[in-house]
């Protein structure tokens, strides 16, 4: 029993490690401008409900739910792979937020719609928002409000939205949870 408890650890670990080390590699592709963006039709709703079910085990397990309100065939032009990367992240941020601390609510709420100029992606958590002081600098490198965290989550969500000429906006309010609302309009422009 106690070996496989061990080993548990272990596999657990190695997992976080590959996890960083892959997240570094995109960062520094996206800081050097090398990260090569394929430019073809990606299904938002498609690629949202896999990135819920790849965190809701992990939801699940720590009593927190996630709802999805998801208009069909959003589609924009870009690389499926950096998106998908984009909502696991927002999604991951959700659970570990809620997981700390009491709260009465935990619940995370992913919605995408259509507005007649961009697709707009809102991702909301019932957690405890975030600090004051932190927010003005929550997609730099390096800042976390998380103790434990690398800083290195939201700097590539970032980075990851803006190379599909997208936007992301925060919305924060200390014990009341955190949204943050990305968009996009329909296409990645070509490269000039």
């Amino acid at each position: 029993e106690e070996r496989k408890e061990g080993l548990e650890v272990i596999l657990k670990q190695a997992e976080q490690m590959s996890s960083l080390v892959s997240r570094l590699l995109t960062l520094a592709r996206a800081d050097s401008g090398r990260q090569a963006l394929q430019k073809l039709p990606v299904d938002l709703g498609l690629t949202a409900s896999a990135a819920v079910d790849k965190v809701m085990e992990k939801a699940e397990k720590r009593g927190i739910t996630i709802q999805r309100r998801i208009m069909p065939e959003l589609e924009v032009t870009g690389d499926g792979g950096s998106l998908d990367q984009v909502f696991v992240n927002l999604l991951e941020n959700a659970v570990e937020e809620l997981s700390r601390g009491e709260h009465d609510l935990k619940e995370i709420r992913l919605a995408l719609y259509c507005r007649p100029d961009c697709n707009v992606i809102v991702c909301e958590d019932t957690g405890g928002g975030v600090d004051p002081e932190i927010q003005p600098h929550i997609f730099e490198k390096g800042v976390s409000s998380k103790g434990e965290g690398r800083g290195l989550g939201l700097c590539l969500i970032h980075q990851l939205v803006e190379q599909h000429h997208g936007t992301i906006d925060v919305m924060t309010e200390t014990g009341a949870g955190t949204c943050f609302t990305l968009t996009f309009t329909d296409s990645v422009p070509e490269e000039a």
